[in-house]
């Protein structure tokens, strides 16, 4: 999806509220709010996933000192 940067304090003429455009506009677009939430569910679910990786790496690096040595 193409970005679009907004300045600071524009109006959205539909909702009339700042920091959109009508192109971004949920009322007006409400399938644009469902991709919005399934991107930020996707960063946490991945942002997750390093996280527990990162943690079996450690865990399994004390196992493999033990059995190794």
């Amino acid at each position: 999806m193409k970005e679009v940067r907004v300045e600071e304090g524009q109006t959205c003429p539909h909702c009339k509220k700042t920091g959109h455009t009508e192109e971004k506009c949920w009322p007006l677009h409400p399938e644009l709010a469902v991709e919005h939430l399934q991107e930020k569910v996707r960063n946490v679910l991945k942002s997750q996933a390093r996280d527990a990786l990162a943690r079996i790496g450690s865990m399994t690096a004390g196992v493999r000192k033990t059995f190794i040595g």
